[in-house]
């Protein structure tokens, strides 16, 4: 009750707010309506918005936004007001000091175009199955249209020869930098090592047809916000069609990993070299850098915050089919088709990106494929099993045995929590949660004792999850994609129970496969017992899944 009471007095100070002027500037001062209010629903409290209540220059161009909130199971909801069509993603609450309400909907908004600078409102209306009604609500508002789309800042074209070589060179030179081996490690392991590098017949030979140019992009999209910014950077591989060529049916999506750049056009990149080989096969590639990367790159990263990645993304895509320019790469006598790919952070930005397509996106374009390997698909107990690992508590789960200090506490430090702290309502300040470069004590014994102050931040955690969600089939239900996954069990930084319950949750409605022996190999295993370094069996495993997608591909 005492929760129940907690969220009415949230929303109630919400809509004060925005009755006070706090929705924005129209040139009436007042959000788009009439909107009919039900004076028997109860408010539920806003959990996360994109964009946020106080967005004020969203661009009216924009397709979609998403509102969250905690409700029951047996809600059926009504849209009304500026968007009037979403598709609502249930996730089951867990760990909280006050359970209360059950269910965290994730509202996935399709919108068509809106006004121009004015105040906007949507407003969800819940009803249970004993009638009574519940309601949430956002404002926020428009400015106007970005002035340009998508602009080339750099290229860089690279001939046949050249892509053909350059995974070669990158096992040569930039993969034992990125693995960071200790000399004794790497006399352990290298013989494994070799084994390995040889049987990535797709890498070391990718058969590549064209030659490809590479280009620089800054596009229109929305900062975490979700007000319209336009400092946003990302990756576009082209063939070199200048002879006889051929279209590709499909696009192709890459979802970074942590700490790669796709637009930087580092040669000594593995993303970029992928994007480059595929191109190379004919096809137009897309590669976003998250906010906090690229020409962001001063600010916060958006790591795996699913909706801020997948907006960013999807706006890309969006540019990219709206430009004349590209035409020539894709097959324009159809409607726009994808295929996803992702690994690690980027295994989770793709999940994002399905998501998004399927539910915010799906009379633009279509995913056929997504390829996703080694994600934090289960935030909340993975984020959960850093914490055990530090107090001691880990007792041999699997989301915390091959937890170590050294390498996942500066994850949840420098990349997890800045983010979501800075972009999401969690009532935190770094300073309550960070000490130095390491966690809190009090964080970290007051998390894993569900002490209240730490709810908000684990539903942020749980609304970025996917192997939560309790309504798959009605969440995908548009979809007919098939979504392939990776992981070892041998990986000790992202545990592979995130693959395996992901698949489970999803293999009962989705044509999948999950590739479990990819990476499980007895060399996987002898590398796994030589060393417990934490990165290289998951980096390893990345590898080896971009050489079975390329093989799939070319």
């Amino acid at each position: 009750m005492q929760h129940m009471q907690r969220i009415v007095m949230a929303a109630f100070c919400l809509a004060v707010a925005a009755a006070c002027g706090g929705g924005g500037s129209g040139s009436s001062g007042d959000p788009v309506g009439p909107i009919p209010v039900n004076p028997d629903a109860e408010p539920l409290a806003v959990q996360d918005t994109l964009p946020a209540a106080d967005a004020t220059t969203v661009d009216p161009g924009v397709a979609d936004l998403s509102l969250s909130h905690l409700g029951f199971s047996d809600f059926s909801f009504t849209y009304t007001g500026v968007c009037t069509q979403a598709v609502a993603v249930a996730r089951e609450v867990e760990a909280l000091n006050d359970l209360g309400l059950p269910v965290l909907y994730d509202h996935k908004y399709q919108c068509n175009d809106l006004p121009q600078n004015q105040a906007n409102r949507v407003l969800v209306q819940g009803q249970r199955d004993d009638g009574s009604r519940f309601e949430s609500e956002l404002t926020f508002s428009t400015g106007v249209p970005p002035a340009s789309g998508l602009t080339v800042l750099d290229s860089v074209s690279s001939p046949r020869a050249a892509v053909e070589d350059a995974f070669a060179a990158y096992v040569a030179g930039a993969l034992t930098t990125e693995l960071d081996l200790p000399a004794a490690v790497q006399s352990l392991v290298a013989a494994a090592l070799v084994e390995v590098f040889a049987s990535w017949v797709n890498l070391s030979a990718p058969g590549a047809v064209y030659g490809v140019t590479s280009q620089r992009v800054s596009y229109a999209s929305r900062d975490p916000a979700g007000n319209s910014a336009a400092e946003l950077t990302g990756l576009v591989v082209m063939p070199d069609n200048s002879g006889a060529f051929t279209p590709r049916d499909q696009i192709i999506v890459l979802s970074h990993a942590t700490g790669s750049t796709p637009g930087d056009l580092d040669p000594t990149n593995a993303w970029f070299l992928l994007a480059n080989v595929l191109a190379s096969h004919g096809y137009l590639v897309l590669a976003p850098d998250n906010w906090g990367r690229g020409g962001t790159a001063a600010q916060a990263e958006t790591y795996l915050l699913a909706n801020r990645t997948a907006a960013n993304s999807l706006d890309l895509i969006r540019r990219v089919l709206a430009d004349a320019s590209y035409d020539g790469f894709r097959n324009t006598a159809a409607a726009p088709r994808l295929t996803v790919i992702g690994y690690s952070q980027g295994g989770h930005s793709a999940l994002a990106v399905w998501q998004a397509a399927v539910t915010q996106a799906a009379d633009e374009f279509t995913v056929d494929a997504v390829f996703a390997g080694a994600g934090p698909y289960n935030m909340q107990q993975t984020f959960q099993g850093v914490l055990q690992h530090l107090d001691g508590s880990c007792n041999n789960g699997e989301y915390c045995r091959y937890a170590d200090t050294e390498t996942t506490v500066p994850f949840a430090v420098n990349r997890i929590l800045p983010g979501f702290v800075a972009y999401t309502n969690t009532g935190l300040s770094l300073d309550d949660i960070v000490d130095g470069d390491t966690l809190a004590a009090g964080f970290v014994s007051g998390f894993l004792a569900e002490e209240a102050q730490y709810d908000a931040l684990k539903l942020r955690l749980q609304q970025s999850s996917f192997t939560n969600i309790s309504n798959a089939a009605q969440a995908f239900a548009a979809s007919e994609a098939q979504l392939t996954l990776y992981h070892s069990p041998f990986d000790r930084l992202v545990p592979e129970a995130n693959t395996r319950e992901l698949a489970a949750l999803l293999g009962a409605n989705q044509p999948l496969t999950y590739q479990q022996a990819l990476c499980s190999s007895p060399l996987y295993e002898t590398i796994f017992n030589l060393t417990d370094f934490v990165g290289i069996v998951h980096t390893l495993c990345g590898l080896a899944m971009m050489d079975e997608v390329v093989g799939q591909l070319r």
